[in-house]
Formats: structure tokens, C-alpha cells, sequence
């Protein structure tokens, strides 16, 4: 049996090492990529800490293994959201890991915390810190089944829900097993079963993200920063593209699907049709001022299949993520009002209410991503003269 156990978890370790050189090599630059890392680093002391004997590889590994819930979460909250930092206040996150990492570290080892609680303190404390696990992972497996319709790219989006759900849900059994046997030792078929189940789902995680879909879990990070240029001069494009309806089909950069960058291809008449609808129905009837504007209502008003809509918006438009391509609807009508005199005395929080938030913090974050800089201080700065007004003080 323990045999089995080396075995098992020696693989599950060489398929984590796999997997970090992939992640380094490919997608180091994003935040999803780092914290996979991260996360992967805290699975590898998991897997280590039970070989290894007492001393300072034990206590890093137990630190590391001890930091999966919370390194999991913010993966999990940067993935469904293509977004480079977690949705949470830097105010309250790190006070917040702070604390979960005295409560998890000082349960597990006998630092000088608990060397002066009475025994119930010390179950109470490791209590509460299978308690912070648990918010943990139960909200990054929320977090994945509400965001997953909202991923724009078909390859991915079955693929992501199906590793979240098994990865969470499995860590949240970890985690209430750990709890029932408060500290001590499993029996050897159990750490065997772990093990084997440990080595199983790395093991496949890792097969397709090296061999059957690379792209699948980050997607392809280099044109992913290829889309996020090329969007605006796409959307101009076909903007400029209504005002003349002679012409059959638009020239755009097709880095959506791979393609080198000087290659061009034709918009099918059939998809310019729905994108020139898509574009009157965000932009003349202002349909992103439904706060609840869901992908599958957006479909039904354009007229067209949910999954069209998400072909569309993310092959032609550039957009991974649902969320971003409505917000920017909402930011640059936003941005709008902030200049305008005749909103000047409008709380902020009322324009974002009005242009489609439901609440002020997406708001700022949003305006933050696309202007640098915060609603506030956006709305004082001295608005540059037009064309117009240049034009006649030169001629003066």
C-alpha cells in the first residue's frame, strides 16, 4: 500500500511540474496563469509534505498546501472574468489572506500562536480555519456557475465548468474529510484513494492542456492581445461600413481564428447583416441600459441564436468575455455624461445606475480599466478644446 501511495503521488507530482513549466512557458503574463501557478505550487506541497520529514520543507510545504483555497479562488475569479486582478478590494483581500493564513498555518503547526491556547481554543481555531476554506471554494464554484454563459469562446466554456466543478468540488471533500479527522492521520487505503484521485484529475488537466486543447483552459494569450488592439479599428470598420451599404463585405484582421496578422478576410454578408443589427440595437435603442441585459435576452433582441451572438461578438469583435464587450457600451456612455454640462450635478452614482450598473463598484472598476482614472477625478479634468473651437481662435 505504500508503495501505491509513492506511486501515485509521485505521478500526480511530475503531472504539477509538467504543468508549471507550461504555464511559465506560455502564460506567465496573465493573472489567471499566475495563480494556476500558484495554486499548482500549493497542490505540489500537498503532495509533498506527507513524504517529507520534519523540518523546513515540511513547514513550506504545508504553507504553500495550505494557501490552495484562497490561491484557487482568486484563479478562479481572474478566469471567469478575464480580468487581471480579482473583483475585491485590495483593503480586504490581503487583511483577509492575512488572517486565513495565521488561523491555517497556526492549526497545523505548533507555532507560538497556539502555544498559549487551551485545547478547545485550538479546535475552535482549526474550526474556523476549515470555515475560511470552505468560503473560499464555495465562492469560486459560485463565481464559475453564474460567469460561464458569459464566456464568449465556445472552445473553452464546457471545458472551464467541467474543471472547476471537479477541482472545487473535490477540494471542498479534501477539505471536510481533513475536518472530521481533526489533524490526524488518515488510514493508508484512504491516502491511497486520495492520492490516486489527486494524480487522476492533474493527470487529465494536464493531457489537455498540453495535447488536446492548449488554448482551452487561458486561452491563446497572444491573440487574445492581438483581438484587444485590433477591436476598435474592427468596430470602426464596420461603423463606417452602415453609411455605405454598397459594399458586400468588410476587410477585417481575423486573429480570432489564428490567422497571421497581414492575412485578411471578408465579413460573410450573413454576419455583417447581424452585426450591423447587434450595433443599432447596443447603440441607437441603447439596449446596455437593462442592468439585467443577459447574453440570451441580448440574443432575442438582436433576433439571432445565443450561440450566434457569441461567435459574433468574440470572432469579429474581439471580446472573450460578455461582461466587458456591455461595459463598454455602459463606460463610454458613462464618460459621456461626465462631461456634459447638463449633467453636472448628477451624483455619479446615479449615472452609473442610469447607463446599466447595478451597483458602483463594477462601475469604477470598469471606468478605471478603460480611461486610468477614477469616475471622480475624470469628470474634473479640464475638457480639451474641439477642432471647431481651435479653428476659430486661429483665424482671430
Amino acid at each position: 500500500m505504500e508503495a501505491m501511495i509513492i506511486l501515485f503521488r509521485g505521478s500526480g507530482i511530475g503531472f504539477v511540474i509538467l504543468l508549471l513549466a507550461w504555464i511559465i512557458q506560455n502564460h506567465k503574463y496573465t493573472s489567471a496563469g499566475r495563480f494556476l501557478a500558484l495554486t499548482l505550487i500549493g497542490i505540489l506541497g500537498y503532495l509533498i509534505a506527507p513524504v517529507v520529514e520534519p523540518g523546513w520543507l515540511l513547514h513550506i510545504s504545508v504553507f504553500f498546501a495550505s494557501l490552495i483555497p484562497p490561491f484557487f479562488w482568486i484563479f478562479t475569479r481572474a478566469l471567469v472574468n478575464d480580468s487581471p486582478v480579482p473583483t475585491l478590494s485590495n483593503k480586504v483581500l490581503i487583511p483577509t489572506l492575512l488572517i486565513y493564513q495565521v488561523l491555517v498555518f497556526s492549526s497545523y503547526i505548533n507555532t507560538s500562536v497556539t502555544q498559549f491556547l487551551s485545547a478547545s481554543a485550538t479546535e475552535w481555531l482549526y474550526y474556523a480555519s476549515a470555515v475560511l476554506k470552505l468560503g473560499f471554494l464555495a465562492h469560486a464554484l459560485l463565481s464559475v456557475i453564474t460567469q460561464w454563459r458569459n464566456d464568449l469562446v465556445e472552445s473553452r466554456r464546457t471545458f472551464r465548468l467541467l474543471l472547476m466543478i471537479v477541482s472545487s468540488t473535490y477540494i471542498v471533500a479534501i477539505v471536510l474529510v481533513e475536518l472530521y479527522l481533526q489533524g490526524h492521520v488518515g488510514s493508508p487505503e484512504l491516502e491511497a484513494i486520495n492520492a490516486l484521485f489527486i494524480s487522476l484529475i492533474i493527470g487529465c488537466f494536464t493531457i489537455w492542456c498540453l495535447l488536446i486543447n492548449p488554448s482551452g483552459l487561458l486561452g491563446d494569450i497572444t491573440t487574445h492581445y492581438r483581438m484587444l488592439n485590433q477591436k476598435e479599428s474592427v468596430t470602426n470598420c464596420l461603423a463606417s461600413q452602415t453609411q455605405t451599404p454598397t459594399i458586400q463585405s468588410i476587410p477585417f484582421a481575423s486573429s480570432a481564428i489564428g490567422t497571421n496578422e497581414k492575412e485578411k478576410l471578408t465579413l460573410p454578408r450573413a454576419d455583417q447583416i447581424d452585426i450591423d443589427t447587434l450595433s443599432r440595437v447596443m447603440e441607437v435603442e441603447q439596449a446596455y441600459i437593462q442592468s439585467d441585459l443577459t447574453i440570451g435576452r441580448l440574443a432575442e433582441r438582436v433576433g439571432i441564436p445565443e450561440h450566434r451572438l457569441r461567435k459574433l461578438v468574440n470572432q469579429y469583435l474581439g471580446y472573450r468575455n460578455y461582461n466587458d464587450y456591455v461595459n463598454k457600451f455602459r463606460i463610454e456612455e458613462a464618460a459621456r455624461r461626465l462631461k456634459e454640462p447638463d449633467y453636472a450635478r448628477i451624483p455619479i452614482l446615479t449615472i452609473a445606475f442610469e447607463v446599466g450598473f447595478s451597483s458602483i463598484a463594477p462601475f469604477n472598476r470598469s471606468f478605471r480599466a478603460r480611461y486610468g482614472t477614477s469616475p471622480s477625478i475624470y469628470r474634473n479634468q479640464p475638457q480639451p478644446p474641439s477642432k471647431k473651437m481651435s479653428i476659430v481662435s486661429e483665424k482671430s
